[in-house]
């Protein structure tokens, strides 16, 4: 099964950039508060600090590596794709929450929690109303695919 965008959201990164409500290079382009439900595309690596939380939801695609540092108090909803060029890398320290789902395309995945919690739950839920609130509505064929079930 392959992880590339086609398959998964049946889209380019390029087109899914293109579709994004927000589209930016780096972490310090975004808005200071997140959507609730939003296409969110980086291109490049992303970095989550305690000044600069991941808090939001919706589909967040990072055209690089991404890194949750620890402190940062995250909770993200929705669905997380990490994607590089040659390899993507993911690490995610405490205090942090993931709800819905998270694909990275890369070789590396690290999840740290030392004395507080740092945690992915997939949550089908979510993943159905991601399809529902943000991709289905951009094209005639649905943005998510099973391939993330």
């Amino acid at each position: 099964m392959s992880l590339n965008p086609q398959a998964v959201f049946g889209l380019s990164l390029n087109e899914l950039s293109n579709l994004a409500d927000i589209s930016v290079s780096s972490v310090s382009e975004l808005p200071e508060k997140l959507p609730s439900s939003a296409l969110i595309y980086i291109d490049g690596n992303a970095q989550f600090t305690r000044d600069r939380p991941l808090n939001g939801g919706g589909i967040l695609i990072v055209n690089g590596n991404l890194v949750i540092h620890a402190g940062s108090n995250s909770s993200f909803t929705g669905i997380i794709y990490v994607a590089g060029n040659t390899s993507s890398n993911y690490h995610q320290q405490a205090p942090s929450f993931i709800t819905g789902c998270l694909v990275v395309t890369g070789s590396e995945l690290n999840i740290e929690g030392t004395g507080e919690v740092s945690e992915i739950d997939y949550d089908k839920n979510i993943i159905d109303t991601m399809k529902r609130r943000v991709g289905l509505y951009r094209r005639s064929t649905p943005l998510i695919k099973e391939v993330i079930q």
